[in-house]
């Protein structure tokens, strides 16, 4: 008889097992009948720099970038998780940098760079201000109005403005101005301004007669109503004028002052042939005129002939008086010859507008009237009180003269015959 199988039973045993067995399956080892896996994602995402890495771009243009993409094996597409970071300046030189960066559900990290160069090749902008072309009087003074330059780059502050070439104002011309502009980035600008020195010359006159039915000097529709000026010289003064009648000579004739000159006369003479005042070459047409008083103002003058002497007279700058000089057959000359007072004229006398003629009897001094274009104050000479004296009695007017009419200043004068009114034809 086969013995039975013996089982030995051991209680502490069996207890250290089951514990032993209930500590695997907490650690998850437990056996399966296989070796043990290691599933953890320790790879980082993929970052993908959209367009240029390395970006070039034109400084005070705006800066858009193109952005980048992310993608990861486990986590997949992460490119809405980027973080986008910029230094980037555009109006200022330099080199900047974006910066994307991206985590995936892992917890691992990926960060890409894009480099931004901020340069500049354009040049600055130089602005002209006032006008070009410019135009200035002969003589007169010619101040520039500059220029004014940007940069993108620069600003208004770095950039360096240089501005060459001179304007001869006593020389008829087309001179050049030139500016020139550099920033720092050696980007270089020019340009320039033509300024013009010209003269206004006098064309005509506008002529008005007196009407002694009705007290006014009146411009008619006459053949005589404009008269022609010829050849005048390139620096005539249109300015600075007037004009006589020589009663001896039976000659009308016109006067101006060289442009930027108080002492040199040109002499035009009327041509009963051609109805023209001309210009009178050689010596005749240039008069000289000396030893009037500092005080005496250059800006304007008068002249008249009273069957005697040529008498030229200016105003005083500082009172109410006429310096007077008288033409000199020996010299050529107009030499100062002494003063004469203005005595009794309304306070509304515009003084800077005046002319003097004599009509064979009396002098007469003629102002107009502060504001009016028209209406002109009448002195007579007093030779007991040694000046002109102004009469209420004596007032004129001036009518119809044409729109054309340069009422700046006026000349008068009496040919034997009557007494006339002359205004410049302002054809400019």
């Amino acid at each position: 008889m086969r013995n039975k199988p013996v089982s030995y039973h051991y209680p502490f045993l069996e207890q250290k097992m089951k514990s032993s067995y209930l500590l695997f399956s907490i650690l998850g080892i437990v056996a399966c009948g296989g070796s043990g896996g290691d599933d953890s994602d320790t790879t980082a995402p993929v970052i993908t720099i959209l367009g240029n890495q390395t970006l070039t771009m034109e400084v005070g243009s705006a800066y858009a970038d193109a952005g980048a993409t992310a993608t990861d094996d486990v986590s997949g597409d992460l490119s809405s998780e980027l973080i986008i970071s910029s230094t980037v300046r555009s109006t200022l030189l330099g080199s900047y940098t974006v910066t994307y960066s991206v985590t995936d559900d892992a917890g691992n990290e990926a960060s890409e760079i894009r480099t931004v160069n901020v340069i500049d090749t354009v040049s600055p902008v130089i602005e002209i201000l006032g006008d070009n072309p410019a135009t200035v009087e002969l003589g007169s003074h010619y101040i520039d109005a500059g220029a004014r330059v940007t940069d993108a780059g620069d600003g208004t502050v770095n950039v360096s403005l240089v501005t060459t070439g001179t304007v001869d104002t006593s020389q008829l011309g087309i001179y050049t101005i030139a500016y020139s502009a550099g920033d720092n980035s050696g980007n270089l600008a020019r340009k320039t301004r033509s300024v013009e020195v010209y003269n206004a010359l006098p064309t005509s006159l506008n002529q008005a007669r007196y009407n002694a039915t009705n007290g006014n000097y009146e411009y008619l529709q006459t053949d005589f109503h404009n008269i022609l000026i010829s050849d005048a010289p390139v620096d005539t003064d249109r300015s600075r004028w007037a004009m006589l009648h020589d009663n001896a000579g039976d000659a009308y004739r016109l006067y101006f002052f060289q442009k930027g000159a108080n002492d040199t006369l040109y002499q035009f003479v009327y041509d009963l042939n051609s109805g023209v005042y001309q210009y009178q070459q050689g010596a005749n047409g240039s008069l000289k005129l000396t030893g009037m008083p500092d005080d005496a103002d250059p800006d304007s003058f008068a002249m008249l002939h009273d069957g005697f002497d040529y008498r030229l007279s200016m105003q005083s700058k500082t009172t109410k008086r006429i310096y007077q000089a008288v033409y000199n057959a020996e010299s050529s000359d107009y030499e100062y010859g002494g003063q004469l007072d203005l005595v009794d004229g309304p306070e509304d006398t515009d003084y800077s507008r005046w002319a003097m003629l004599h009509d064979g009897n009396d002098y007469r001094f003629y102002a107009f009237k502060t504001g009016s274009d028209t209406y002109l104050y009448q002195f007579l000479y007093n030779p007991s009180l040694g000046g002109y004296v102004y009469g209420s009695n004596l007032d004129v007017q001036v009518m119809d003269m044409p729109a054309s009419s340069d009422e700046s200043n006026f000349s008068m004068l009496h040919d034997g015959i009557g007494y006339a009114f002359y205004f410049l034809n302002d054809d400019e």
